[in-house]
């Protein structure tokens, strides 16, 4: 073994400046622990948005879809917005509507349309 170098330090001096090494060793130590929690928190946050994000995304392109099926259907438009507060089971489904009805659920959509035109066009 070599002996150290002369640093003009006495044995005390060098130990307490050895102390102060074993407290920021210990101190980086620490820190290397509570950026690992950290980490380990902001990943699965992270993962928790992108599960968010994919459902908000499945949710648009559901509302998307339903714009572009009653764009071209008004009286289906009338007749789910008529329903739209009450539970599936107690409405019949439009698809199972006589043409007799969906006739008559077009005629309230337009009714509604040239009212609606109506109040624009006195503005």
């Amino acid at each position: 073994m070599t002996p150290a170098p002369d640093t003009g330090r006495t044995a005390e001096e060098m130990a307490d400046v050895l102390r102060g090494l074993r407290r920021e060793r210990d101190s980086w130590k620490e820190l290397a622990a509570e950026n690992a929690i950290a980490a380990d928190r902001y990943s699965r946050e992270a993962a928790h948005l992108r599960a968010e994000n994919a459902n908000l995304r499945d949710r648009v392109r559901e509302a998307e879809g339903a714009a572009e099926a009653m764009r071209g259907d008004s009286g289906r438009a009338a007749y789910e917005a008529r329903f739209a507060h009450a539970s599936p089971r107690d409405v019949e489904p439009w698809d199972s509507l006589p043409p007799e009805v969906k006739a008559i659920w077009a005629r309230v959509a337009a009714a509604c349309l040239a009212a609606v035109e109506g109040e624009g066009g006195d503005q």
